[in-house]
């Protein structure tokens, strides 16, 4: 499924869409995700903007407040893509161009988000579960399709023999920065009063599906370590260093 979701084919047949209209369907997916928090907090908004801003029209500044955020999300995204291909193109050879990478990481993140905007609708009925469901759904979405994505990118994109080293420098660091940032979270729960175990609990799940996913990484990493390396073809044209040394010395 994923190799032919991630295949030049698949993804000539997408690049056929607009860029532009990538880029809207990514910032639709990101309001999708939180749809449930939005819906919520705008009356705490409402009440927050006429308590401490009374001349603003509530109303107004979140009508501009909402296209705002999404418009920062996406240009967060696209940077953060440009440094994530410009670190791995720089340490490993690629056979992908960077608009092509760019494409790809922009398609796997519409779909975690639009999967974990599908499951937040159940928080509207269920809003008891939501913590604990959302520390479940959302790392485990983002976290799963971003290896595949990777994995399909370094068995078809890079050469046998450091595929396994590019797809473990890329999952392994994502997976690290998230446990630590999720960790600190974790700990930083102490300092305050009145939190409820079930803060604790969402940070736990959290962690331990970053935790899990690293078994998953782990089997990609061999499955790629134990790939074939690319038989290069002998140039029969071009004489061997040594032969050309031996002949110098008249033999």
């Amino acid at each position: 499924m994923f190799n032919k979701l991630y295949s030049d084919k698949t993804t000539n047949k997408l690049q056929k869409i607009p860029v532009w209209a990538w880029m809207i369907f990514y910032g639709i997916a990101s309001v999708f995700t939180s749809l449930y928090d939005l819906v919520n907090l705008r009356s705490d908004l409402v009440d927050f903007f006429n308590e401490f801003a009374p001349h603003l029209n509530s109303l107004r500044m979140l009508s501009l407040a909402y296209p705002l955020s999404v418009l920062i999300g996406i240009a967060v995204f696209e940077l953060v893509a440009y440094l994530v291909y410009q670190l791995l193109a720089g340490r490993f050879f690629m056979d992908i161009n960077q608009r092509n990478f760019i494409f790809r990481l922009r398609v796997t993140m519409i779909m975690a988000n639009a999967a974990i905007g599908i499951v937040s609708l159940l928080y509207f009925a269920l809003p008891q579960a939501r913590l604990i469901m959302s520390s479940v759904v959302n790392p485990l979405a983002r976290s799963f399709l971003l290896i595949m994505f990777m994995y399909e990118v370094s068995k078809q994109k890079i050469r046998p023999g450091i595929a396994h080293k590019a797809y473990l420098f890329a999952t392994k660091y994502y997976l690290l920065f998230n446990i630590v940032i999720n960790a600190i979270g974790l700990i930083s729960l102490y300092l305050y009063e009145d939190v409820q175990i079930s803060q604790y609990i969402a940070y736990a799940c959290t962690i331990a599906v970053y935790a899990l996913m690293g078994i998953l990484v782990w089997k990609q990493y061999d499955i790629l370590k134990k790939l074939p390396p690319e038989e290069q073809p002998p140039q029969k044209d071009q004489p061997q260093q040594d032969d050309i040394i031996f002949k110098d010395f008249g033999f």
